[in-house]
């Protein structure tokens, strides 16, 4: 099921919005939801390899889950996550979805968008005066941009990825983490950029996940924003684990989109974004 978030008449007055969707993977009625932005450069959306595999996992997970058309470019994509998030929270009641504590997910390029709406809230970009995104759970980019107040933040990268250094990952999330901010980092020997839900790679194969539980907790400090990160296994149906017979991906690894977080509101501000690359 795919949704306009733009009217007939911003369309007519901006083709070029004509091609920007929601695609909605339903997943359990009343639960909450996470967008998923693929990445492409900024000069395509990836949609097919970046965010339809892991909206689509997140569904079967019990989460309702949406991939973002967007249109290519910083500035445009933040505005098109920001309209995408504004119209579900419109849209709640049809959707039937939780707007409490939504996450934001993006490989390469699209989690630079997450990240910039993690950091700067919707109302930044366009959109409604909403809360920012519970977390951000982003994948393979060399996004420094950070606030103090960013919302608790999942990374993972390839140490072989010769567009995203792991490093300059791993610089942001250290900076996040001094701050305060709950965080949690992975790279991955002999990966490279791309790997997607990392069926087949050498991410589930690090010794590090093999006898691991599927529970993470983590407690942030700042009032009023974050209560806990708890990333949990997701139930569906009679409360059974439904993923028997299912190819393992690293959601199944990490456990999955995080709960229980809270966001603050934004600043209100338009945000513009400049950035000097067209890097991932």
């Amino acid at each position: 099921v795919f949704y306009d978030i733009y009217t007939d008449e911003e369309k007519e007055e901006d083709p070029e919005k004509e091609d920007t969707d929601l695609f909605f993977f339903r997943g359990n009625p009343g639960e909450k939801f996470a967008v998923c932005s693929a990445g492409g450069g900024f000069a395509y959306v990836g949609a097919m390899q970046d965010s339809f595999p892991h909206a689509l996992e997140l569904s079967e997970r019990g989460y309702n889950a949406f991939a973002l058309i967007y249109r290519p470019g910083a500035q445009t994509g933040c505005e098109d996550l920001a309209r995408a998030i504004s119209f579900i929270f419109e849209h709640a009641d049809e959707l039937n979805v939780d707007t409490d504590c939504y996450s934001l997910w993006g490989g390469s390029a699209g989690g630079r968008l997450s990240a910039w709406l993690g950091s700067y809230g919707p109302a930044a970009f366009g959109g409604n005066d909403l809360p920012r995104p519970g977390a951000v759970i982003m994948q393979y980019t060399g996004h420094s941009d950070y606030t103090a107040n960013d919302p608790a933040t999942f990374a993972c990268v390839g140490e072989s990825d010769g567009i995203a250094d792991w490093r300059s990952m791993r610089r942001r999330i250290n900076r996040l983490k001094a701050s305060g901010i709950p965080t949690e980092f992975h790279h991955y020997p002999g990966l490279r950029h791309g790997f997607g839900l990392g069926t087949g790679t050498a991410a589930l194969a690090h010794p590090k996940w093999q006898h691991r539980h599927p529970r993470i907790e983590k407690s942030g400090p700042h009032q009023g924003q974050f209560r806990s990160v708890r990333l949990l296994p997701r139930r569906r149906g009679n409360g059974k684990d439904q993923r028997h017979g299912q190819k393992k991906t690293l959601l199944h690894q990490h456990a999955g989109a995080p709960e229980s977080i809270c966001g603050d509101g934004s600043s209100g501000r338009r945000t513009e974004i400049r950035t000097q690359s067209t890097s991932f």
